[in-house]
């Protein structure tokens, strides 16, 4: 890890062999076990390691990936799975994403980085268009709304307080979203 020496180049064909050990075991148990299960891959974070991703190929039937939507409109950068499609030419599912907003009736105060907009018009209209941003892709096969409920007032033990869910603290859903979802949801394979 000198400068000018290949020191990072190593490191990615390490991470590359080891991963590509790691998913051919498993494939091959899982496979062994039943050969008719779904064989998804580990969830990759937004910013993933191109080695793992190449080290799953013919490991997997699907990758799995978070994808943290950053921009209000709900924009979704199609270089993401563009690279994901080219690395593996397997299908992917996102396994999380979600908008929140700051006008909430769980108090959330969305502390952090992670999206979120003023109202709940603004984060209906970007949920929504996320969605069908997700659709457009081909290599997306599934997408997961993080999560059913809204995060308890006060947040979580590790500091996190967003407001996540389709349904407040009490079970009341977010109307405006849940409505805007099953619309978008209908026109999904038409999208795709």
């Amino acid at each position: 890890l000198r400068p000018g020496g290949r020191g990072i180049a190593v490191i990615g064909e390490f991470t590359r062999m080891i991963a590509g050990r790691y998913y051919e075991l498993a494939f091959r148990a899982m496979r062994k076990a039943d050969p008719r299960a779904l064989v998804v891959g580990d969830r990759l974070p937004l910013y993933y390691d191109q080695n793992a991703v190449l080290a799953q190929k013919g490991f997997v039937d699907v990758l799995s990936t978070n994808y943290n939507v950053d921009c209000e409109d709900g924009w979704v950068a199609p270089y993401y799975f563009e690279g994901l499609g080219q690395l593996s030419g397997a299908p992917v599912i996102v396994s999380e994403y979600f908008f929140a907003a700051d006008e909430n009736r769980s108090g959330n105060v969305n502390n952090g980085h992670l999206m979120h907009v003023r109202t709940q018009e603004e984060r209906t209209r970007g949920a929504a268009a996320a969605m069908e941003n997700f659709a457009s892709f081909p290599n997306v096969a599934g997408v997961h709304w993080f999560q059913f409920s809204d995060e308890s007032t006060g947040g979580r033990s590790d500091g996190e307080d967003f407001n996540m869910g389709l349904v407040d603290i009490h079970d009341k859903p977010y109307e405006l979203l849940t409505e805007a979802f099953a619309r978008v949801n209908a026109r999904v394979p038409e999208i795709h």
